[in-house]
């Protein structure tokens, strides 16, 4: 059920992101986020691209939601809602790595930003260099 809870939630949300427009003086609601606020342009498009992946994290939680409750697996709750942290993570990992990949295509990326995989990929590298 807390699939159903939250995925409702999350429709809610994408639902109040389509008739309400989240603007960017008023930082009550909206996707906010480093790359998201580099340019108007690019802010109006992380809305757009964070209200449709809400959406459709938010239905297949539901439809998830509902698959476990005719097979009956209700009583794992421990377990649905450890699963639900990861599952509430995607859509943020969505979103940025959508606006990653567009500022990348319109060289608009920050030179000076690095990604938080890559500097630990680069870490790892230096720590067997060093090992050897």
């Amino acid at each position: 059920m807390i699939f159903i809870y939250c995925g409702s939630i999350m429709v809610g949300l994408a639902v109040i992101f389509q008739i309400i427009k989240p603007r960017r003086e008023i930082k009550i609601y909206g996707y906010y986020s480093y790359l998201a606020g580099l340019d108007e342009a690019i802010y109006r498009y992380a809305q757009k691209i964070a209200k449709l992946y809400l959406l459709l994290c938010g239905l297949g939680q539901i439809g998830l939601g509902i698959m476990i409750h005719f097979v009956k697996l209700d009583r794992l709750i421990y377990v649905w809602i450890f699963a639900e942290m990861f599952l509430i993570l995607f859509y943020y990992a969505f979103v940025e790595q959508k606006l990653t990949t567009k500022l990348k295509k319109e060289n608009k990326f920050p030179i000076g930003y690095q990604n938080l995989d890559e500097r630990e990929r680069q870490k790892i590298k230096l720590e067997k260099g060093l090992r050897k």
